[in-house]
């Protein structure tokens, strides 16, 4: 398997596991999902609409090098699930768009932007998209498990889970 193939799957997976906690998340009520639950972003919400927040902004930065959105801002504007997913659907459609365009040339090269705070990086591009995945992963474990001690557990959600699946 090339490691671009890796990339295109582990977003695959980031999507259906981004989809399957917003499921879950619909089976509670409006309190529980934005109520302070002690994950990093205190609430299901605020959790997930970082990560729609951190896919957007790092999806601008690899293809025009900028910050043009901050997580607080989206994470303001997202008040509902109804809003997350549609964020969440536009965000998966963007992400597969990029993926598929892209070679193993555009991988490997670098990719250079600016941070939030206005500093200036550079790598080779599967190096931030393999963050951002793992960093999906970190955030959906807590929302995981905010969901499982509201009782609505979402199950196993790991990268085999989805390939056993997916079979």
């Amino acid at each position: 398997m090339s490691k671009l193939q890796l990339v295109r799957d582990l977003y695959a997976y980031n999507e259906w596991a981004n989809n399957l906690l917003l499921d879950k998340a619909e089976e509670l009520d409006a309190g529980q999902v934005a109520g302070p639950q002690g994950a990093s972003f205190d609430s299901i919400l605020g959790n997930m609409a970082h990560l729609a927040a951190a896919q957007i902004n790092w999806l601008e930065r690899w293809q025009s090098g900028q910050n043009k959105r901050h997580t607080v801002d989206l994470g303001e504007s997202l008040k509902t699930l109804a809003d997350l997913r549609e964020t969440f659907a536009a965000s998966h459609r963007d992400l597969s768009e990029f993926l598929a365009a892209m070679t193993d040339a555009t991988l490997d090269g670098d990719v250079e932007y600016r941070d939030r705070s206005g500093s200036r990086w550079e790598q080779p591009l599967w190096q931030p998209m393999m963050h951002v995945a793992n960093h999906g992963t970190y955030h959906r474990g807590e929302v995981a498990m905010v969901l499982t001690a509201l009782g609505h557990s979402p199950g196993d959600i790991d990268f085999l889970d989805w390939v056993f699946r997916r079979r």
